[in-house]
């Protein structure tokens, strides 16, 4: 009896996880980006720092 519900939870597990299939195959949706176009670097564009603004070795 105790290998007939083993096989039966095993079953049941495949058969769920084959729902869950995507048989149509992975089609990616992203664009890759440069990195120059980003916000990020073009908000930082021209300001200056100085070795001030970094801790020390010892600190």
């Amino acid at each position: 009896m105790n290998t007939r519900l083993f096989s039966l939870s095993l079953m049941l597990v495949a058969m769920s996880m084959a729902g869950c299939a995507n048989y149509s195959g992975l089609d990616t949706q992203g664009k890759r980006l440069d990195a120059n176009t980003l916000q990020t670097g073009q908000s930082l564009n021209g300001v200056t720092l100085s070795s001030a603004a970094w801790p020390t070795a010892d600190w």
